[in-house]
């Protein structure tokens, strides 16, 4: 489902690199999307919302990948 690649995006992509911690990520992503802290469950997003989720977490990651500060197999695990 939509939701579940939601979720690994934002896992894969933002907290397993270290950019930020699963908290931080929710904080960041509730100010993106506008969401109240009540509405922060990615299994309840719309499918809207879910890819608003994963648009976000790849535009956040795109400066680190160009500049190398990932490592090759980080961008290929984000890859898959």
């Amino acid at each position: 489902a939509l939701s579940s690649a939601a979720s690994d995006v934002y896992k894969r992509q933002v907290v397993q690199t270290g950019i930020m911690t699963k908290y931080g990520v929710y904080i960041w992503l509730q100010n993106r999307l506008c969401l109240r802290e009540k509405d922060m469950h990615i299994g309840m997003f719309s499918e809207y919302r879910c890819e608003e989720t994963i648009r976000e977490c790849n535009a956040l990651m795109e400066p680190y990948t160009k500049t190398n500060r990932i490592s090759p197999r980080e961008k290929k695990t984000m890859a898959a």
